[in-house]
């Protein structure tokens, strides 16, 4: 009898480990799916601006030219004032891709440590 009671009793504790790491898997899954989502997000992030640095470059061509976006820069003055606009634009830009580049550094480490 008291085997047949020891026997239940690591079967009910091999029964509740079993659980408590079936539960711990699955956390894991949907913290692995959320870093997923967000390192997608960030990387969709990141394209949309390097699409806009490529644009803000074809402007610059553009303003090269002595047009920018119908604007006549074909003056010092104009051109000069495009030159501080899209200057700003990039600087934007390149702290906006310096913050997603931070936040993806973020989520890969996040990453690296769920799967250990």
């Amino acid at each position: 009898d008291e085997l047949r009671a020891e026997l239940k009793r690591l079967r009910e504790s091999r029964k509740k480990t079993t659980q408590a790491m079936a539960a711990a898997t699955r956390e894991e899954g949907r913290m692995l799916a959320g870093t997923k989502k967000s390192i997608k997000a960030v990387s969709k992030q990141n394209d949309k601006v390097s699409s806009t640095n490529s644009n803000k470059e074809s402007r610059e061509a553009g303003a090269a030219e002595g047009v920018e976006g119908g604007k006549d820069t074909s003056t010092p003055a104009g051109l000069q004032k495009s030159i501080d606009r899209l200057e700003g634009e990039v600087q934007d830009a390149d702290a906006e891709v310096e913050s997603l580049d931070a936040q993806r550094a973020q989520l890969l480490a996040r990453v690296d440590r769920l799967r250990k």
